[in-house]
C-alpha cells in the first residue's frame, strides 16, 4: 500500500490564510466609501456585480454538490484515501470551480459596491 502524501501543517496553514483572505473580502466593503448612487457607471457596475455574485454562488454550490456526490469533498488539502479525480459537473470544464466561484464572488462584491479597495 502506498503512503498518502501530506502537506503537513504548512498545507493547513494555507487553508487558514485562505479563510482569512475570504473574510477580509467579505468585510472590506464596511470600510470603503461608495460612489454616489446616481452615477450611470456606478449603476452598471452594481448590476454587473450582483450578476457576478449570483453566478459565483451557483458555481460554488454546483462544485460543492458534485464533490459531495463523489465523496471527494474535504476542507483540508490532503488526498482522501481511495480518492479519484472528479470529472463530472463543473469539473469537466473548470478544474477548481469552488475557488473560481470565490474569485468571481470577490470581484462581484467589489463591483456591486463600486469599490477599488475591495477589488484590491
Amino acid at each position: 500500500m502506498s503512503r498518502i502524501p501530506s502537506l503537513g501543517p504548512r498545507g493547513e496553514g494555507w487553508v487558514v490564510l485562505q479563510l482569512v483572505g475570504i473574510a477580509l473580502v467579505v468585510v472590506s466593503p464596511r470600510f470603503d466609501v461608495e460612489t454616489r448612487p446616481g452615477e450611470p457607471v456606478a449603476s452598471v457596475l452594481r448590476v454587473g456585480g450582483q450578476v457576478l455574485l449570483l453566478a459565483s454562488l451557483a458555481l460554488l454550490l454546483w462544485g460543492y454538490v458534485e464533490l459531495q456526490r463523489s465523496g471527494a469533498f474535504s476542507i483540508l488539502p490532503r488526498p482522501i484515501v481511495g480518492g479519484r479525480l472528479v470529472e463530472s459537473g463543473p469539473y469537466r470544464v473548470i478544474r477548481n470551480p469552488i475557488y473560481s466561484g470565490l474569485v468571481i464572488g470577490a470581484i462581484g462584491i467589489a463591483a456591486s459596491r463600486v469599490s477599488w479597495l475591495t477589488l484590491v
